[in-house]
């Protein structure tokens, strides 16, 4: 009996070492952890979805912890929410993010809504693209959202005339001057120059331009009343059909030229919503182009007609 309970002790006796030693090692990990995690930091984030123009308030701010590192200084902290209320956002903002520095501009120095979206883009113009021009065609105005890109391909049928005096100017010179005999080079260049004429298309932004702001949407009236239902919501309908459709867009400052001259003269301005943008410049399209591409593929297709009818089906073997 003696024998079992020494026996009996000893195995309490390590046991209780055991747990010591793994008590002690489960502690010491988590000094180790917590002194190489770095330490943890508030930040101001989103409320809510933030579009371009947006005016802060103190209901579209959130805080969420996060821990500190290089990073971390982009980002406004939680004891800079004074200093956030009330200004202006410059880029699209998802619900839940942190708010970058450069995301939101103070409106003290008396900066609009819309202007504040040039803050970080000074080479840029915010131009205003009407949709209820006769000669735009663009997917309805609810498919825009401020940040989209969007591409815009003006379109060509005719090329304005010149004046009597100018053509006939021009003829006089051409019929005077000798015709050199052009080297292989220019000719190709020449005749490239010739089919280079309407009808014909240009993407005038390849890389794309975004939408700053969308303006003439319906606004959602809703009853102040504590019993509001679903049902109460309504579309104002006179507001809505006197709002010009207006997209916003931000272009390089170089381009409004180009552009106003294109809503003026185009015979049509498409508008595409993109994924991405494209780097090189786009060669642009012509009804020759047009014409070149149907006859090579219809060529091709006659071709593999001739040589599938020419080449001979094989006879079944007879047997004897």
């Amino acid at each position: 009996m003696l024998k079992r309970l020494a026996h009996l002790g000893v195995n309490v006796t390590v046991l209780a070492i055991s747990i010591v030693v793994f008590v002690a090692a489960f502690l010491f990990l988590q000094m180790v952890g917590a002194a190489g995690t770095p330490p943890p930091v508030t930040l101001l984030a989103a409320a809510r979805n933030l579009d371009i123009g947006d005016v802060l308030a103190q209901a579209d701010l959130a805080e969420i912890t996060a821990y500190k590192d290089a990073s971390t200084s982009l980002y406004f902290t939680a004891d800079q929410s004074a200093g956030v209320v009330g200004g202006i956002v410059t880029l699209p903002v998802k619900a839940g993010q942190p708010l970058l520095k450069s995301a939101v501009i103070s409106s003290a120095n008396g900066t609009s809504r819309l202007a504040a979206a040039l803050a970080d883009y000074p080479a840029g113009s915010l131009f205003p693209l009407s949709l209820d021009a006769a000669n735009v065609a663009a997917p309805e105005l609810s498919s825009f959202l401020p940040g989209d890109l969007v591409g815009i391909t003006v379109v060509f049928a005719n090329r304005p005339q010149n004046s009597l005096e100018e053509n006939a100017a021009y003829n006089f010179q051409a019929a005077s001057a000798p015709t050199p005999t052009p080297s292989p080079q220019e000719a190709a260049l020449q005749a490239q120059e010739e089919r280079s004429q309407p009808p014909m298309s240009k993407d005038l932004f390849p890389g794309g331009v975004r939408v700053i702001a969308v303006q003439g949407l319906p606004e959602t009236i809703v009853s102040d009343t504590k019993t509001t239902s679903a049902q109460d919501a309504y579309l104002a309908p006179s507001n809505y059909a006197a709002a010009r459709q207006v997209l916003v867009l931000l272009v390089p400052r170089d381009s409004r030229e180009v552009l106003s001259l294109a809503l003026s003269q185009a015979d049509l301005i498409v508008v595409s919503l993109l994924t991405r943008g494209e780097e090189a410049n786009s060669p642009g399209f012509t009804y020759w182009d047009f014409e070149d591409w149907f006859k090579h593929d219809r060529l091709e297709a006659i071709q593999s007609a001739v040589a599938a009818s020419a080449t001979p089906t094989p006879t079944p073997t007879q047997r004897p």
